[in-house]
């Protein structure tokens, strides 16, 4: 139960801090940065 919970909360807490993360650094340096780090993530 508890490893569904965290298996359904990781991503979407990536997204927000990859959002987030757009938010304070709008550039796109940062944009290809945040793509490599998704990449290794998945």
């Amino acid at each position: 139960m508890f490893s569904v919970y965290i298996k359904t909360i990781e991503p979407v807490a990536k997204l927000v801090i990859i959002y987030k993360l757009r938010m304070c650094f709008q550039s796109t340096y940062t944009n290809q940065i945040l793509e490599q780090l998704n990449l290794l993530l998945n």
